[in-house]
Order: C-alpha cells, then structure tokens, then sequence
C-alpha cells in the first residue's frame, strides 16, 4: 500500500490517480503507527490501556470488511481476488485480538 498504491488499487480493479495514492499511503502510516502502538503494548498483562489497543484493533478490522465489501457490490471495487484477501486478513486479525482480549487477565 505505501510503495505502490496504483497496484493496490488496480489489483482491485480501480484505476488510480495521485488523490487516491496520497491517501492510501497516509492510511498505511496509519496502520503501521496501530501496529507499532500494539506491539509495544504486548507484554502488559491487562490494563485498561491494553484493552482499549484490543479493541480498537478489532474493530478497525470488523469495520473494515463491510466497507470493502459495500465497495465492490456498488461497482467501486470490480475485482473480488483484490478484497478476498484483504478480507481474510482482516477476519484472522480481529478474531486474534478477541482472543487476546478474552485471555486478559481481569483487572
């Protein structure tokens, strides 16, 4: 996403332009900044903090996967092989941190 937004982008069938490329490369400082935030947050045992990260995470992932979706039955997106497996990653990732979530110990 940050290297090459036009390939992203056309692996979903969509062409294109400087707009769309500046704004999937600031989403992707995003989501690496997210990454970053939670893995440094992985050796805590349970803290409120720790369970706001969590959380946020999971729903960054769950709401994800209606808006690409709602994209491509509208017409946006025109090619499922470039949201099948965005949608994969995003189910793997939140049922990760559910689980995560749910092995917290209580505080």
């Amino acid at each position: 996403m940050f290297p090459a937004p036009a390939k992203m982008m056309e692996g979903m069938g969509v062409e294109s332009n400087a707009s769309i490329n500046v704004i999937l490369q600031a989403m992707c400082v995003m989501l690496f900044t997210i990454s970053v935030i939670t893995f440094l947050a992985r050796k805590d045992e349970g803290s409120i903090a720790l369970r706001a990260i969590l959380s946020g995470n999971i729903m960054m992932h769950l709401i994800s996967i209606p808006i690409d979706w709602a994209a491509f039955y509208r017409g946006i997106f025109t090619q499922v092989s470039g949201i099948l497996p965005g949608t994969v990653v995003h189910i793997i990732l939140a049922v990760g941190f559910i689980l995560c979530l749910k092995n917290l110990k209580a505080k």
